[in-house]
């Protein structure tokens, strides 16, 4: 499982990037980071997300954090998907 997703449930850009992989079926890791504690300002977490905030996300070798983890899932899984309909309509009309 290469993708991985780190925030708190009820911050908001972690809730939309949480709705995107559970949409797309996508197998991922939550890891919880309490936020509360203070655990996003220790140096592991703001490896991830240098501004110390939820959430950050890891496909492989990529990391993203903020609102471009629901921008790079739309663009991943959505658009691609948004593309084989395309084709698959094509091919019925013709």
């Amino acid at each position: 499982m290469a993708v991985k997703l780190y925030g708190l449930a009820m911050a908001t850009c972690t809730a939309t990037t949480l709705a995107c992989l559970h949409e797309k079926e996508v197998e991922f890791e939550f890891i919880n980071v309490d936020l509360f504690g203070g655990e996003n300002k220790q140096p592991a977490f703001l490896l991830k997300n240098p501004f110390g905030q939820a959430p950050a996300f890891e496909d492989g070798d990529l990391t993203l954090f903020g609102k471009l983890c629901s921008f790079y899932m739309i663009v991943s899984y959505f658009m691609h998907d948004m593309q084989l309909k395309k084709h698959m309509v094509n091919y019925e009309i013709n």
